[in-house]
């Protein structure tokens, strides 16, 4: 992350750098006030740190409540993935037969495994 050395002069400090988590925390931030709020954090920060380093402990206290984002990945099973891509491919082309012709054209498979398909996952 670069600095505008407006804030660096200005409070006489040398930043190589931030820590992961002040970034990972930037990132997850609702930034109500946009480019200002940002700005002023970072000066801030600047000012706070005895380091060359900002970290968490840098930040308003506001940044420090905040919890560590976890983002939480969901692993559908290929399954669910295939009947979902079916159903999509029948709503865009329609449950007629030309629009099922499309639908397994669309999707790369045979018209009996498009069939075979519809049947074991129940699909109306």
């Amino acid at each position: 992350m670069r600095f505008n050395p407006k804030f660096t002069l200005k409070l006489n400090k040398k930043i190589n750098g931030v820590a992961d988590d002040v970034i990972n925390c930037f990132k997850s931030f609702s930034w109500k006030g946009n480019v200002r709020e940002l700005e002023n954090t970072i000066e801030f920060a600047i000012n706070m740190t005895e380091d060359e380093i900002i970290k968490r402990q840098d930040l308003p206290v506001k940044f420090q409540k905040q919890k560590k984002s976890i983002i939480k990945c969901v692993i559908n099973p290929i399954e669910v993935l295939e009947k979902n891509e079916i159903e999509k491919a029948i709503e865009i082309y329609g449950k007629d037969t030309n629009g099922y012709q499309k639908a397994y054209e669309a999707l790369g498979i045979s018209r009996a495994t498009f069939y075979r398909k519809i049947k074991k996952y129940n699909i109306n």
